[in-house]
């Protein structure tokens, strides 16, 4: 039990984890590539898979390396140097560990529900996916991953299997959210967008008129005005221009209503009306419409925050100071070891403790002994260099 426990809050066991979650991310990858293969896409999974392994590969080499062992020992002697450090270290990282631990197992119940999508086994796949929902975890619909298979199976025209797979997605929603719902609206409108794409106007008519008419009776907060432009535009992309005018000027009011008439969204319903208009041969009001549109999207505020280009660039200099400090000549490094010799220069060092002060201890002194024998080499070799260089000037007849 004590060796389990001591491996559970090991690196060995958070690089296992990691390892685990990133081959689960390209299990989704690849089944995605293979889906709806494109040149971009299946290059870039080939150049992710092939940089993970080499960096894998890497890893793997440098475990053994004495400048590892010696980073490992910097970081352990500080937390034993600090009182009460050790039991916070050894908390935090029981609490990675099985936070980590329990990522995994809820992505690897997700990627076999995914994975019997992918096989076409959709009724089985929503059975999982209802019985557990872990994409909810992660604020997102149940069965999500299968919603943006969904997505990549549409892309290839494979629009038999996403009509199946839509119907699994609306038993997962039905059972989840009930059969009354603003996600059974959207389902409704994702049919009748597949209905659209298979050249079915009237049974994708049919369809947008139950989300809008789903919406209303259920009063859904945001409204239908999203189902109402959809309508619209496929009316008029059948030459309904009166009936889709008529459509959006009802979306276009209820999304000023809800969302303000500055929104995005009104100003995407305008853009739909321009192109009715402009098929009508109403160029002057097309193009108003068109501008006004534009300027709400010009001038809504840009608040959107690329949180995780941030995070990278913190990662990064995080990493860099880290490897920095704990470098042969780095502050951590000079600080672990004094610290390390003023505690065992004390009376009242318990047995234990000072066997690993020790081990630490021994393991600083020689990382940072290499170093400076290193440049005594090389400082040697400079000086042999200008002691040969003067016994052959001196060899010479400079007369």
């Amino acid at each position: 039990m004590r060796k389990a426990t001591r491996f559970f809050l090991s690196n060995d066991y958070r690089d296992i984890l990691g390892y685990s979650l990133a081959l689960v991310f390209f299990i989704y990858l690849v089944v995605f590539a293979c889906v709806a293969p494109s040149p971009a896409l299946t290059g870039a999974v080939a150049f992710e898979i092939c940089v993970y392994f080499a960096f894998l590969t890497y890893r793997l080499k440098r475990r053994g390396a004495k400048s590892v062992h010696a980073r490992q020992a910097v970081t352990s002697a500080l937390i034993l140097s600090i009182p009460g450090a050790e039991l916070v270290s050894r908390l935090c990282m029981a609490i990675a560990a099985l936070g980590g631990s329990v990522v995994l197992v809820c992505a690897l119940v997700d990627v076999l529900s995914f994975g019997l999508a992918a096989a076409g086994q959709y009724k089985a796949a929503s059975a999982m996916y209802s019985r557990f929902p872990v994409s909810v975890l992660a604020g997102v619909n149940p069965g999500y991953t299968m919603e943006l298979l969904s997505g990549a199976k549409v892309k290839a025209g494979q629009y038999a299997d996403v009509e199946r797979m839509y119907q699994a997605l609306y038993d997962i929603r039905v059972k989840h959210f009930g059969a009354r719902s603003e996600r059974i609206c959207d389902m409704y409108a994702d049919f009748g967008d597949l209905a659209e794409r298979r050249g079915d106007v009237q049974k994708a008519e049919a369809y947008y008129v139950y989300a809008i008419k789903l919406s209303n009776e259920i009063k859904v907060p945001q409204g239908c005005g999203k189902y109402l432009t959809r309508l619209g535009q496929l009316q008029a992309d059948h030459g309904r221009y009166e009936e889709a005018l008529k459509t959006l000027t009802e979306a276009r009011s209820m999304r000023s209503r809800i969302f303000g008439e500055h929104s995005q969204k009104v100003a995407d319903t305008l853009l739909v009306t321009s192109r009715v208009h402009q098929n009508m041969g109403h160029g002057e009001t097309a193009k108003a419409l068109a501008e006004q549109a534009l300027s709400i999207h010009h001038s809504a505020p840009k608040t959107e925050v690329s949180l995780a280009l941030y995070s990278a660039f913190f990662s990064v200099f995080v990493m860099l100071a880290t490897y920095l400090l704990t470098d042969k000549n780095g502050w951590l490094t000079k600080l672990a070891i004094a610290k390390a010799q003023n505690i065992l220069s004390e009376d009242n060092v318990s047995p234990e403790k000072k066997v690993e002060l020790e081990t630490y201890l021994q393991v600083l002194k020689e990382f940072t002994a290499s170093s400076k024998s290193k440049a005594a080499k090389a400082s040697n070799s400079h000086e042999a260099a200008h002691l040969s260089l003067i016994l052959s000037l001196t060899s010479q007849d400079l007369r």
